[in-house]
């Protein structure tokens, strides 16, 4: 006699839903044993070098030599060829990274304008707990105390913006050296756009390094009484009501100067990456430290008709991900299948032997490095619009509007959409991210109290100057 299966019931449904779509691997949410205070704990260093688009790094494929420190660097590491950031810019990216959380959890996001809950347990909390000191040096921005990205820090500070005022902070902070393992969190600004008249504008002699000596064009960094990122955010906000066509008001000529400098800043940044190596060496921290080096996202160039990183294509939200382990194990090693930014958190988690915190939804990479499991099926990035990422489609969800689809086999830049004939894909793939919305949905308990941000006149300007507020 052959076995029955009961219809699932309604609450049966949505608890299958919840385990398909957000239950891990055993290993993932397994309680480590504490380690004992007598343990060698490897540093942890947590670099976010914010705006950098994957593929204008040299290890990533590009072909002008913006990064020779970074790509030296990947000889020690690995590298994740189809990382995915989390999407909604860089605060909700920027919390997934430190809390192994969508966003749709951690809730901290421009539009929400409230901070991290308490009871979000981040990297630098399940880090102190185990045992490290912990410091972060950001560049200001999005990345701020007053969101809770100081939560879980011994010394937080928020008043830098790059490299240049960042770095002196840091050292010393690693060189007033206690009995505890240090864990470092680094941000920088330097290849954000800028606010004063160029776009992108590196110190000398980084800024003119890829500028054609033969540029003519009229752009010099400021157009209709705006300059730098007011500008383009504001063309861009033209863009959408149709009012310009930003592929006709910039030339090609002016286009290319615009990434020179972009790629200028990107050289700058890596040289003072390669500074920060070379003090951990000085130090004795580099061979046995694990070090990550992310982005929050990549920009755009009219690569689809707009700039700065207000969509999410590929150029801005496939972003660079290295991870170093301690005595570079599997350096040089090369990581093809999809990841996500919450995945860094449990993967430093798991390489240091600390215990993870209950109900992270990010995957440990460790099972990825040493190839005993695949890649994510598939990515969710959040945003207005939303996306959903496999190794083959890219579905591009509106929240009104139509969807996009793109075969990334045959159309890797997303330049043909095709979700009028392919309806079935489209149908299956909406079919799943709802399912994915619903799980995140069910898993967050509803909060006991949001607290809002109050943003001061000087944050708020320094905001717009970014091109992240408008007026």
């Amino acid at each position: 006699m052959g076995s029955h299966v009961a219809p699932l019931t309604p609450r049966l449904r949505v608890g299958f839903v919840l385990a398909l779509t957000l239950t891990l691997p055993t290993w993932a949410h397994a309680q480590a044993p504490a380690p004992s205070p007598s343990a060698k704990r490897p540093p942890i260093i947590v670099i976010s070098l914010d705006t950098l688009r994957a593929d204008h790094v040299g290890a990533y494929g590009y072909e002008r030599d913006t990064t020779p420190h970074l790509d030296r660097f990947a000889d020690d590491a690995v590298l994740f060829e189809n990382a995915f950031t989390a999407g909604g810019g860089t605060l909700p990216a920027h919390m997934t990274l430190l809390t192994g959380l969508p966003p749709d959890l951690h809730g901290v996001t421009a539009q929400s304008g409230t901070v991290l809950e308490a009871r979000r347990v981040t990297l630098a909390e399940a880090l102190r707990k185990a045992g490290y000191r912990t410091a972060g040096f950001t560049g200001a921005g999005y990345v701020r105390a007053r969101w809770g990205f100081n939560q879980g820090f011994d010394a937080f500070d928020d008043a830098g913006r790059g490299f240049e005022q960042i770095l002196p902070k840091a050292l010393a902070w690693l060189d007033a050296q206690d009995a505890r393992p240090p864990f470092l969190f680094l941000h920088t600004l330097d290849i954000h756009s800028d606010w004063d008249q160029l776009p992108y504008d590196a110190p000398a002699p980084y800024r003119d390094r890829f500028v054609a000596s033969s540029y003519s064009g009229s752009f010099t960094g400021c157009r209709k009484e705006l300059c730098a990122s007011k500008l383009l955010a504001g063309l861009n906000q033209e863009s959408r009501k149709g009012d310009v066509d930003l592929k006709t008001y910039f030339t090609p000529e002016e286009i290319r100067y615009i990434t020179d400098l972009y790629d200028g800043g990107v050289a700058y940044t890596d040289a003072r990456f390669g500074q920060l190596i070379a003090a951990l060496r000085e130090r004795g921290l580099y061979d046995d430290a694990i070090i990550a080096i992310v982005s929050d996202h990549g920009e755009e160039f009219l690569d689809h008709g707009m700039m700065l990183h207000e969509q999410v294509y590929d150029e801005i939200v496939r972003v660079p991900v290295l991870v170093k382990l301690p005595t570079g194990q599997s350096g040089g090693s090369r990581v093809t299948g999809l990841v996500a930014m919450m995945d860094v958190m449990p993967t430093i988690l798991e390489a240091s032997n600390t215990p993870s915190p209950p109900g992270m939804v990010g995957e440990s990479l460790i099972p990825l490095i040493d190839r005993r499991r695949a890649g994510r099926p598939l990515v969710h990035i959040y945003g207005i619009p939303e996306k959903l990422r496999t190794p083959k489609w890219s579905l591009i969800h509106p929240a009104d509007g139509q969807n996009e689809l793109y075969d990334l086999k045959r159309d890797p830049g997303e330049t043909k959409n095709i979700a009028a004939t392919r309806g079935e894909v489209v149908q299956t793939l909406t079919k799943r991210l709802e399912s994915i919305k619903l799980a995140q949905s069910l898993a967050g308990t509803k909060p006991s109290k949001k607290t809002a941000v109050e943003l001061t006149p000087e944050v708020v300007e320094q905001l717009k100057a970014l091109g992240y507020l408008h007026d």
